[in-house]
């Protein structure tokens, strides 16, 4: 957030004191998010990018992990809401679009990514046109993320960290056939805290999330949930993805997809492949969901799992490169980030 604050604030020619007297807060307040002491919060997020140019979402950033089960469970949750659906084909591994909004998104990114790949368009435009992003989406095609209210208007389901945390704990303790009281007194809360909890009126503690993690034999990380809001906010959230963990959009047959350039998300989506085609194929969607929450990419049943679809050694490379394979000699890292 400090060096995406900075950076645009130095695009623009503003000082600190120009930009906080853009946004109406004290110039020490604009110090405190470029030396990460503080981040802007709701409204101060909105005048910060009223005052840069560019769209609010692309100054909401995620805590997504480092490769491991929150990373995972980011995608699961957006797959879920938004319309993704994993892929592994024989030389690459890629998340499709199953929503209009997600292809048109898809498919707009590729377009630019070409263009930035064949300079056309330079990075400092690509950047903005990123940051710019926004689009016209239709709210019924999200029932999970929007809810129609008595007008027939839709509106997005808020809290929704809350919401979905009541949602999951009361069905997992459901299905432990345990009581309310039981739980709480499993987990050494007070039974009036722990039914606010499934009533979605407030959050738990990390460590009581731990702990309720643990009763339930689940993965904590199955039990953290993200506020992607809509789909405009998504999109910006996967570039925020493709940036740290080396995705790409890519047009494949004619239909426009987002895939991988490394190892990391490559291994957390051949694993999420392999138990999606089961839930297709047997609809046991009971199974799918115990396998999510309980999916670790770091536990040794799928640490050890060897993925060569893109060696970074030199000498592989110039015995093994395909067209499947990213790897450019020219970028950093081998391939232009996304």
């Amino acid at each position: 957030m400090a060096e995406k604050i900075r950076a645009l604030r130095q695009f623009r020619g503003l000082t600190q004191k120009q930009l906080a007297e853009q946004m109406n807060v004290s110039e020490t307040a604009v110090r405190n998010y470029e030396i990460r002491k503080a981040s802007p919060k709701g409204g101060n997020i909105d005048k910060m990018a009223m005052a840069l140019g560019v769209r609010p979402e692309c100054l909401r950033l995620y805590d997504l992990g480092a490769g491991d089960a929150i990373t995972a469970n980011s995608l699961f949750q957006m797959a879920e809401v938004y319309g993704l659906e994993p892929r592994t084909a024989l030389g690459y591994v890629y998340l499709q679009p199953t929503t209009a909004f997600m292809r048109s998104f898809f498919g707009d990114w590729s377009e630019r990514y070409e263009s930035l790949k064949s300079d056309e368009l330079n990075q400092t435009d690509y950047q903005l046109w990123k940051d710019c992003y926004a689009t016209e989406y239709n709210p019924s095609d999200f029932p999970e993320r929007y809810s129609p209210d008595v007008s027939e208007a839709f509106e997005l389901v808020e809290p929704w960290e809350a919401h979905c945390f009541a949602a999951k704990t009361k069905a997992l303790r459901a299905s432990k056939d345990m009581t309310q009281p039981e739980f709480a007194e499993l987990l050494g809360v007070r039974l009036t805290v722990y039914r606010s909890y499934e009533q979605g009126r407030n959050l738990p503690k990390v460590s009581v999330v731990e702990g309720i993690a643990a009763r339930l034999g689940i993965t904590s990380a199955s039990l953290v949930f993200f506020d992607f809001g809509s789909p405009v906010q998504a999109a910006h959230a996967l570039f925020q993805v493709a940036g740290e963990f080396g995705l790409r959009p890519d047009v494949v047959g004619g239909s426009p997809i987002l895939r991988t350039q490394l190892g990391t998300l490559e291994r957390i989506i051949v694993h999420w492949d392999e138990a999606f085609s089961a839930f297709c194929e047997s609809g046991d969607g009971y199974a799918y969901e115990c396998w999510k929450d309980h999916y670790d990419p770091e536990a040794f049943g799928y640490r050890v799992l060897e993925h060569t679809r893109y060696p970074l050694d030199p000498d592989e490379q110039k015995s093994g490169f395909s067209d499947c394979n990213p790897y450019d000699p020219k970028y950093p890292y081998g391939f232009l980030k996304a």
